[in-house]
């Protein structure tokens, strides 16, 4: 009886750290990535929040889970589309080759398609 005690405890204990492992991780911040509903119009891509220290990291995350969407920002050498933009927390992205400008967990990225025509 007092083994069958002591294992039971033990299991939740362990259950009970687990429980609050898995409540940590969701209450961690990520940023914010919004496309315009421009995009929207050929593929789907809602608004969503993604991990990342830059914009690289927080766009492949987002690719993660819409790989199709990867095509429409970055071109065959993996750089920004000459007709798209990003900002972050509405300044203008510096850095259109390696995405490297930084992301906070706070962060709201923009990514807009130009739009040309008269």
């Amino acid at each position: 009886m007092i083994l069958v005690g002591l294992l039971s405890s033990g299991i939740i204990r362990f259950r009970l750290s687990l429980a609050s492992q898995f409540s940590e991780r969701s209450q961690i911040a990520m940023a914010k990535v919004v496309f315009t509903s421009n995009l929207q119009r050929f593929i789907d891509c809602p608004s969503q929040e993604a991990a990342g220290g830059t914009v690289r990291e927080v766009l492949d995350r987002v690719f993660e889970g819409a790989p199709r969407l990867r095509g429409y920002i970055l071109d065959d050498q993996d750089q920004l589309r000459t007709h798209v933009h990003i900002f972050v927390d509405g300044e203008l992205i510096v850095d259109r080759v390696r995405l490297s400008d930084a992301v906070r967990d706070s962060s709201e990225l923009y990514v807009m398609q130009a739009l040309s025509g008269g």
